[in-house]
């Protein structure tokens, strides 16, 4: 009997716990939702239960409402990931454990406060990207997306902590996120009439999808706003600007958007362009290029090649003609093209020039002059004339003598020694004078 009471607590208090993890269940889905449960991808369906630690992710044109165990309510919208960190609720009020942690990574979440945010509102909370909320039992949204983040109240007053400060926030105000500062302002009248429709008008309103101004309707094609047509019945037939790309026209046989006339689609410049066009395009982007017939954009004709250090198509004739001057192409086996100079030329190291080769005559020895005979002329004997002297740049550029060079480069002290020697003696003397006439005067006192 004992054995069978100690199984029997055992199982209540499992039960106790695993009723502890569940924190609500689903009253409404729509579309494709799944919970990240431990690592584990469950889809949601209505009445499944939700457990503390889920991440929930919805999809496109999806939604799930929540009720929670205290009596509140968590609606999540379309493209959204919502986390409960922490939701613990105990019918003995303990303020030990009552509280709610929650996080909005992206997306969309509507909020409706049970007990918890009346007995303890300190201890609720939810987090986005770059702001806490704290609620005092009220009804309030949040929008994250990657361009716009916004929290709103609809009804009651909730305080929201950013970087740079804390916004009180009472029905009808909202704070908005722009150029990366937060503005506390009211909110519009198109969103508060949305919040009666639903949590997906809502959503769209707030994040400023499918909301055009006058004369403009929404294309979900386009995903933008377009001008209003004058029939009625544009949205159910098809109309020529339709198509993503203004360069295209609708076909009705096809029903797809394809290039008129004398067009073809270009990848590169994501747009129906004519020959003439495309002829301008390689020419302004590839030079010395032409179109293509295959699916490149643009080719270099016959006999030319792409050069990537010159950026243009050129010829092998060209191209040696740039790198050294007067040579000529040759093709190898491997395919490669390569420059020599031709025959009878040498190329230039640093020039990079080809030189024309001509080779230095022999030298021949000359024959000598034949020596006439002197004739033997009687001369008077005359006195020679004396040699000029050297002038002063002539005696400098002759050497000196070891003796004198010795002389001139031994460094000249006298003089330095004497003039120091002057100005030492001249000192001592000034103090020996000043020492005398200070004791003169101490005699006299």
């Amino acid at each position: 009997m004992k054995k069978i009471l100690f199984s029997i607590m055992i199982l209540l208090l499992i039960a106790g716990e695993i009723q502890a993890h569940i924190i609500g269940s689903v009253t409404r889905v729509k579309g494709l939702v799944q919970a990240d449960r431990l690592g584990d991808e469950v889809n949601l369906i209505l009445g499944s239960n939700i457990e503390n630690k889920d991440i929930i992710r919805t999809e496109n044109k999806s939604l799930l409402r929540a009720q929670m165990i205290d009596g509140g309510v968590v609606v999540i919208g379309e493209n959204s990931v919502f986390a409960f960190k922490k939701y613990n609720f105990s019918d003995y009020y303990d303020n030990g454990q009552i509280g709610a942690h929650m996080s909005l990574r992206k997306g969309f979440f509507r909020i409706k406060t049970g007990q918890i945010g009346k007995l303890a509102p300190r201890h609720f909370r939810v987090d986005t990207k770059t702001a806490v909320i704290g609620i005092r039992g009220t009804n309030f949204y949040a929008l994250v997306d990657k361009n716009h983040e916004e929290i709103g109240v609809l009804r009651g007053k909730i305080f929201v902590d950013t970087a740079s400060r804390r916004f009180y926030l009472d029905s009808g105000e909202r704070v908005v996120k722009k150029r990366r500062k937060w503005h506390k302002e009211k909110i519009p009248e198109k969103i508060l009439l949305a919040s009666k429709g639903g949590v997906l008008k809502l959503q769209r309103a707030v994040s400023g999808i499918g909301q055009c101004p006058r004369g403009k309707v929404w294309s979900q094609y386009l995903k933008k706003c377009i001008l209003a047509p004058e029939s009625d019945d544009f949205l159910e037939e098809p109309n020529l600007n339709e198509c993503r790309n203004p360069s295209m026209v609708f076909d009705p046989e096809t029903q797809k958007c394809v290039c008129p006339a004398g067009t073809t689609w270009s990848k590169v410049m994501r747009k129906c362009v004519t020959k003439a066009q495309r002829v301008e395009y390689c020419k302004r982007k590839y030079p010395g290029s032409i179109p293509a017939l295959t699916e490149k954009e643009c080719e270099c004709p016959k006999s030319t090649w792409w050069s990537s250090k010159y950026h243009r198509c050129i010829t092998p004739t060209e191209y040696c003609r740039r790198e050294i001057r007067g040579s000529v192409p040759v093709f190898l086996e491997s395919g490669e093209i390569d420059c020599e100079c031709p025959k009878g030329y040498y190329l230039g190291r640093k020039t990079r020039k080809c030189y024309r080769y001509t080779p230095k005559p022999h030298k021949t020895s000359k024959p000598k002059p034949i020596k006439k005979p002197h004739h033997h002329v009687t001369r008077a004997r005359t006195r020679p004339k004396p040699r000029p002297r050297p002038t002063s740049a002539c005696r400098a550029s002759r050497p000196l003598p070891a003796q004198h060079t010795y002389r001139r480069e031994r460094p000249n002290y006298i003089v330095p020694a004497l003039i120091g020697a002057a100005i030492v003696g001249g000192a001592i003397a000034i103090h020996h004078y000043n020492k005398k006439k200070h004791r003169k005067h101490r005699h006299r006192r």
